[in-house]
């Protein structure tokens, strides 16, 4: 089949079908299994030093990273793009998958992913494209927030947006009164 280098009629943003192995790090992917969702090409780190490729897949309230094999095709999204946080919805809370988190430690934000290593959760470092994993003590509290993929340039067109969780409201335990005891 005979393909133009210049395309005939052009489109933005292009799209490429390329093995993984030729998609690098942090770029937009469409992964074909599922229903076609939106991705960023990432490598883990597990704890002990190994590292399995992939991608970190968004979908509707949940980030997670899903090992791909470096000759599968992927669609790649030739468009470059910024994350960006929504302060309004800063609270510190238990993080769901998909939130921004600020930690104090390196790196200082990152992406919550559910978890990949036996319950251990995942942070995606924004700066290097690598999950890693992320320990803290069960159910502890930390600064999170929703954000915006937008368009870098001239349009800036929200790509994809993760709405964070609203903070639940914590029960208070009933008080029994003096009639109700036996």
């Amino acid at each position: 089949m005979f393909e133009p280098k210049v395309p005939l009629i052009p489109l933005r943003p292009a799209f490429r079908n390329v093995r993984l192995m030729q998609i690098e790090l942090g770029r937009l992917v469409l992964a074909r299994n599922g229903a076609g969702r939106l991705g960023v090409r990432a490598d883990a780190l597990s704890a002990g030093g190994e590292i399995s490729e992939g991608i970190v897949r968004f979908a509707a309230g949940s980030a997670r990273f899903e090992r791909v094999g470096l000759d599968e095709v992927l669609t790649e999204v030739e468009i470059d793009y910024e994350v960006e946080a929504d302060l309004a919805s800063l609270a510190v809370r238990i993080p769901a998958p998909g939130d921004l988190l600020v930690t104090h430690g390196r790196p200082a934000a990152g992406l919550f992913l559910e978890t990949l290593w036996g319950g251990t959760p995942a942070l995606l470092e924004l700066g290097s494209a690598t999950v890693r994993p992320f320990v803290t003590s069960r159910g502890t509290a930390q600064i999170a927030c929703g954000w915006r993929m937008r368009e870098r340039g001239g349009t800036g067109r929200v790509l994809y947006e993760h709405v964070a969780l609203e903070e639940q409201p914590v029960e208070r335990g009933r008080r029994a009164f003096a009639e109700d005891c036996d």
